[in-house]
C-alpha cells in the first residue's frame, strides 16, 4: 500500500498494537503536528505508519487517518 500519511495540527500518539490503538492506551511515542510518515497498512481502522525518529526508522499504529483513504 505505502501511502503518504500527514498529521493534523496536534500531536498524534503512536501505539505498538492495534488493541492499544483502538483503546487509545499504552502509547509508545507520538508524531509531531504536521509530521509526515508512510502508511503501510490499515488494520481494524488503525493505521500502521513508518517514520523517522532521530535517524532511526520506527513503526507503530495511529488512530488518525492522516488523509489516507
Amino acid at each position: 500500500m505505502a501511502k503518504v500519511w500527514k498529521n493534523g495540527s496536534t500531536s498524534e500518539k503512536v501505539y505498538q498494537t492495534v488493541a492499544d490503538c483502538k483503546a487509545k492506551k499504552n502509547s509508545i511515542g507520538s508524531l509531531d503536528a504536521r509530521e509526515v510518515a508512510t502508511c503501510v497498512a490499515i488494520v481494524d481502522g488503525c493505521y500502521l505508519v513508518t517514520y523517522s525518529a532521530g535517524g532511526t526508522t520506527k513503526a507503530g499504529f495511529v488512530a488518525y487517518s492522516g488523509g489516507v483513504k
